[in-house]
């Protein structure tokens, strides 16, 4: 996205609102009763976009270099605490769905992976071998640690080189 002339964001994303005129926005106000339907409907939004991205970045419509890591969210953090706590909450709302998202993706290591064994072993009414699982282990955790050092090195690249 462009600010100012400059590009901001990744993958399109701001974390702060845009100024809208006043008229263009309003605040829907719940009660803790009315709250879980659209609470249900917002993490859905932010689930299937999760998953969008996800997909895009495996067929190479999304790049590599838009993950972030700590710092990313760190800053982020920072310009949606600046923004007020109403941005604040969602921001950490959308941290820990997207945090749900990945465990549940299946890779061996992450729940998904052993939700992905229990669902073999229900199929074949067999467990998965250990040598088998040991090996989906052992893969799933060298794509985690190259997604992690991808993510910190895309960091240090956008803190210490970008303009």
């Amino acid at each position: 996205m462009k600010e100012d002339g400059k590009a901001v964001g990744y993958l399109g994303i701001l974390s702060r609102p845009p100024q809208w005129p006043p008229h263009f926005t309003y605040q829907e106000k719940y009660t803790v009763w009315s709250a879980w339907l659209p609470a249900v409907e917002q993490s859905w939004r932010l689930f299937t976009f999760n998953l969008i991205v996800m997909a895009k970045m495996v067929i190479g419509k999304v790049s590599i270099h838009t993950l972030g890591g700590p710092i990313t969210v760190f800053q982020a953090a920072g310009k949606a605490t600046q923004a007020g706590l109403q941005v604040y909450l969602g921001f950490i709302g959308f941290i820990s769905l997207t945090i749900g998202f990945i465990n549940l993706l299946p890779i061996p290591g992450l729940d998904g992976g052993h939700l992905l064994f229990q669902v073999i072993e229900g199929l074949f009414r067999r467990p998965v071998p250990e040598r088998i699982q040991l090996i989906g282990l052992t893969i799933g955790m060298i794509f985690l640690i190259f997604l992690m050092v991808q993510a910190t090195i895309n960091d240090l690249v956008r803190l210490f080189f970008s303009s």
